[in-house]
Order: structure tokens, then C-alpha cells, then sequence
């Protein structure tokens, strides 16, 4: 038995791509006025709740309750500016007040890095930023993992 041809199997991944992306256009086409009306119908049930002033009814059907979502963005009009600022004079605030409380240098980094204002901060890097200090550096920043993988990719011609 012959080892398939690359370019066949290339083919066969490429024809499979494009026909799950027409039957998702489909399904997102086929089912547009079913998801119109859910919205419409949770529209119309938050609008019952709040007349009533009640959180939730319970029916033979389901139960229909209000809920809250909430979101946190940076605002991208300075916002990142502005509370970098606040959450590095935080930290510095509470490492400066350790100093003169009389702690030592690795006590009054522990202090700052206890800020309350260190919360609004995510744990994670950005990944270019690291490959270039990698790159300039010869070494890892500490506290950080860097890992490549090597996958096959295909695209079209």
C-alpha cells in the first residue's frame, strides 16, 4: 500500500475546511430568526420581571430570573495610562511606608507587593515582550516559562 501523497491530503484538509465553513455559514443563516426570537423573548421576560418587581417566576415551563453581568475593560481612550499610574503609586505608597515603619528592603518589597491596588493586575506577559528580552538578554525573566511548539499549518496557494 502506498503512502498517501502530501498534496492529497493537503487537499482533503483544505476541501474539509471549506465545507464545515459553508455549513456553519448555513446553520448561523438557517437558525437566525430562532435566535432573533430568543433575544425578543428575553427581552420581553426581563421587561414582566421588572414591572412586577420580582428577581424570578417559576413555571410549569422553567424558572425566569433577572441576573447581572458585569464587565472590567481599560478604557482605551488613556485608561491604561491612568491605572498603571494608580497601581504602581499604590505599590509604592505601601513599600515607602514600610521603609519608614524601618523595614528592610525585602520587607518593604513584600509590603508593595501586598497593594491592594496590585489586584487589578492579570498574571500573565506578553509574549513579545519576553522573546525580546530573551533575545537581547540571553536569559529568562524570573518568574517566567517560555514555551514554543512546532505544529504543521496549512494555508491556501
Amino acid at each position: 500500500m502506498n503512502a498517501p501523497d502530501i498534496a492529497a491530503v493537503i487537499k482533503r484538509r483544505m476541501d474539509l475546511k471549506a465545507s464545515l465553513e459553508v455549513q456553519s455559514k448555513a446553520y448561523v443563516e438557517a437558525t437566525k430568526s430562532e435566535n432573533e426570537a430568543l433575544v425578543a423573548c428575553d427581552q420581553i421576560i426581563l421587561i414582566m420581571l421588572n414591572a412586577q418587581n420580582v428577581d424570578s417566576v417559576k413555571t410549569e415551563f422553567g424558572t425566569a430570573y433577572r441576573s447581572t453581568v458585569t464587565s472590567a475593560t481599560v478604557d482605551p481612550d488613556g485608561g491604561w495610562e491612568r491605572l498603571s499610574a494608580f497601581i504602581l503609586a499604590g505599590a509604592l505608597k505601601a513599600g515607602l511606608a514600610a521603609v519608614e515603619n524601618g523595614a528592610h528592603d525585602d520587607l518593604a518589597l513584600e509590603a508593595a507587593m501586598q497593594a491592594p491596588e496590585l489586584q487589578f493586575l492579570v498574571r500573565n506577559v506578553n509574549k513579545t515582550a519576553v522573546t525580546e528580552f530573551i533575545e537581547q538578554n540571553k536569559v529568562e525573566p524570573p518568574g517566567v516559562k517560555l514555551t514554543s511548539i512546532i505544529r504543521a499549518n496549512v494555508r491556501k496557494s
